[in-house]
């Protein structure tokens, strides 16, 4: 497969929406042509009743440790490659159950000192780190720290996905919540909407109130995202001085060396070609500073190996 597109091709590609990358790393404060190809995909779809054909590289750079998609499938292409119910197969709950509730408290108590001080904080803190050792098991930014806000903060999950996470603050007393997801996920926004949580389609996302969000979570949604740095950017611009962005993410650190992904016994759970950034821990907060978000802490967690990151807005 030739992926050294010629001009004119590359042109031609970017007309159709599709984004080519080619040649140096795509990760701002990298760009180094230590890129090499290790796993070349051809695929067919079924669009509009017509068959196309997709080709696709997945790249990894040597310097920062991003892997990524080059060239990304056409918007049209890559909607076909998503299952209908795609994260949306989460039952609703009626109610949180004690284990969710016991959680929840473990989460927000390991990530108070981020947010507050004080003496019951650190030594809560230290109680759910404890926990988090005999468990085997992390609790992600993207779970504690809107755990860890005051009920009445303003709290948008961008890709809300299943919503339960939403309808769980909701039960637990949250009052400022907001959700943004694809209009396709129309069946859970009703959901949303009915349980009085301010949740808007995608196209509607220019119409959030700027500088007004105490914290936005992303859980499994920058790798989805074909422009992620224009798209945090137009985030940092939705958050209030000093208040905070968290996200989740895939890691590619389980498939390092990389040199033999194609015989990997996991290679599915890259998700190709809808999963268009794989992170290491340098691109993550090298993607959110290119964004002008000021990277407080990315960490890995146990056992899933996914990475998660705190970040926030200047306060001036």
């Amino acid at each position: 497969m030739d992926h050294n597109f010629s001009p004119g091709r590359e042109d031609a590609l970017r007309e159709r929406g599709v984004v080519v990358v080619t040649g140096r790393c795509p990760n701002p404060a990298c760009g180094t042509d230590d890129v090499r190809t290790v796993l070349e995909r051809r695929c067919s779809i079924q669009v509009g009743g017509r068959t196309e054909t997709v080709e696709f590289r997945f790249a990894y750079c040597r310097a920062c440790g991003l892997g990524y998609v080059d060239p990304q499938p056409a918007p049209h292409a890559l909607d076909a490659f998503y299952p209908f119910d795609y994260a949306y197969w989460d039952a609703p709950r009626e109610r949180l159950s004690l284990a969710i509730r016991v959680k929840y408290a473990l989460a927000r108590w390991r990530h108070l000192p981020q947010l507050r001080r004080g003496l019951f904080v650190r030594l809560a803190s230290r109680i759910a780190r404890l926990a988090e050792t005999a468990l085997g098991r992390d609790a992600s930014f993207t779970m504690g720290i809107p755990l860890a806000l005051p009920r009445i903060s303003r709290i948008l999950d961008f890709g809300f996905g299943a919503g339960d996470y939403l309808l769980a603050l909701r039960a637990l007393g949250h009052t400022g919540l907001w959700g943004c997801d694809v209009e396709r996920n129309r069946r859970n926004l009703d959901r949303l909407q009915a349980a009085g949580i301010r949740a808007v389609r995608g196209d509607a996302f220019a119409c959030l109130p700027d500088r007004e969000f105490d914290c936005i979570r992303l859980e499994h949604v920058l790798e989805h995202l074909p422009a992620p740095i224009e798209t945090l950017a137009a985030l940092r611009g939705k958050l209030r001085p000093g208040a905070h962005l968290v996200l989740t993410v895939p890691s590619i650190h389980a498939w390092e060396p990389v040199e033999g992904l194609a015989e990997s016994a996991h290679l599915d759970h890259l998700q190709l070609p809808i999963h268009l950034w794989h992170h290491s821990m340098r691109s993550l907060g090298d993607f959110l500073s290119a964004a002008e978000l000021e990277v407080i802490e990315v960490r890995r967690l146990r056992p899933s190996g996914y990475l998660s990151a705190l970040a926030r807005r200047a306060g001036t």
